[in-house]
């Protein structure tokens, strides 16, 4: 199959991703495990590059939000899933430049969701 010189098979087709356990496979929990390691790894790197360069306009926007929540399971699940639908509203711009607004530039939003031992 000839492709012509614009092709670029290596541009990003996936821009969001979720893990879990995936019950009794253990292959592919391990795999899960794997990769949000790396995710999570790569995320905190580019943040902390970020950290480090001169203020701009963008400055502002960036930092780190924790906080913790009691929930129920399924409080929790719904949390994440409207999140999830809120990150998901711009999610059509990676793939459409049109939809871009003028100076729109990719802004990564990571989250982490899981229960911690009550202090």
């Amino acid at each position: 199959m000839a492709t012509s010189g614009r092709a670029r098979p290596w541009r990003t087709t996936q821009v969001s991703f979720t893990t879990g356990p995936a019950g009794t496979d253990r292959e592919k929990d391990a795999a899960a495990e794997v990769l949000t390691d790396v995710v999570i790894q790569r995320a905190t790197e580019r943040h902390r590059q970020w950290q480090r360069r001169p203020e701009d306009e963008w400055t502002d926007i960036a930092g780190v939000s924790q906080t913790i929540w009691w929930v129920t399971q399924e409080e929790a699940q719904e949390l994440s899933e409207e999140i999830g639908a809120l990150v998901g509203r711009y999610r059509e711009r990676l793939a459409q430049r049109g939809e871009r607004p003028a100076h729109a530039r990719p802004v990564e939003f990571l989250a982490l969701v899981h229960p911690i031992e009550e202090q």
